[in-house]
């Protein structure tokens, strides 16, 4: 590899990486040592966005696998705030309860949007298939 194809990779990695943190594409080119017109340039390039997407869907993959491993213990404290307790105040049994509805109802949305996607991938897959083709 020529040093400036290495210079090139160490800058897209660190320009990723800024960008996975949450950084401004200014704020992440600056951290990569680019200019800010260099990293919009190297975001329009297919392979660095499809990495830059693998790697938020790998950290939004990551932070629902921990909130998934506490949510029965936080399912379970919001009930039990919701039920009322020895001097739990109404005011904390309705913020408990509003959070339940609250988080009810987006589970029903993701639930939909799940299911718009199986539909999605259904569908690209019959249109990727050749002409003629038998699933």
């Amino acid at each position: 590899m020529a040093p400036a194809d290495r210079l090139t990779d160490v800058s897209s990695a660190k320009l990723l990486a800024a960008l996975v943190e949450g950084a401004t594409v200014g704020e992440a080119a600056k951290a990569a040592g680019l200019s800010e017109r260099t990293a919009y340039r190297r975001l329009a390039e297919p392979d660095l966005r499809r990495d830059l997407a693998e790697r938020r869907r790998q950290l939004v993959d990551a932070v629902s696998a921990r909130l998934a491993a506490v949510g029965d213990s936080a399912i379970d404290t919001l009930l039990e705030l919701q039920a009322g307790g020895e001097g739990i105040p109404a005011s904390v049994r309705l913020s408990a309860a509003r959070c339940l509805l609250e988080h009810l109802g987006k589970l029903a949305e993701l639930a939909e949007v799940a299911d718009v996607g199986e539909r999605l991938d259904r569908l690209e897959g019959i249109v990727a298939r050749p002409r003629g083709a038998v699933a």
